[in-house]
């Protein structure tokens, strides 16, 4: 049933923005001063309804075709903070090993410098 309501809400919204777009045609062909409103809204008529999804979602927390992340890319972002991860626990354990390489090497130096 929730289903159906959707279709057809959506269904409306169509409908709504042709009319609109055929409006604006027969506006801009006419050369009526009212095109440059109906042309307004053919633009932000759906950039409304957008942000209104995109809102809906956000409070809701749940995904919408408006959201910004899908699920492959929640999956990448996963994977990758397990590799940063990896990566900063490896750079803690080797962190003091390098500063001992370089404490060597800089003494050799010296010493070859002499």
């Amino acid at each position: 049933m929730k289903s159906n309501i959707k279709r057809v809400v959506a269904l409306i919204g169509v409908i709504i923005i042709g009319v609109g777009i055929i409006t604006t045609l027969a506006l801009a062909i006419a050369g009526s001063p009212l095109f440059i409103y109906f042309l307004g809204g053919c633009i932000l008529l759906p950039i409304v309804l957008w942000l209104a999804i995109w809102f809906t979602g956000l409070l809701t927390n749940k995904k919408t075709i408006a959201s910004f992340r899908s699920a492959e890319m929640d999956e990448t972002m996963r994977q990758a903070d397990i590799i940063r991860d990896k990566l900063e626990e490896d750079a803690k354990g080797t962190g003091s090993d390098e500063e001992a390489s370089n404490e060597k090497s800089g003494e050799a130096s010296d010493k070859e410098n002499e």
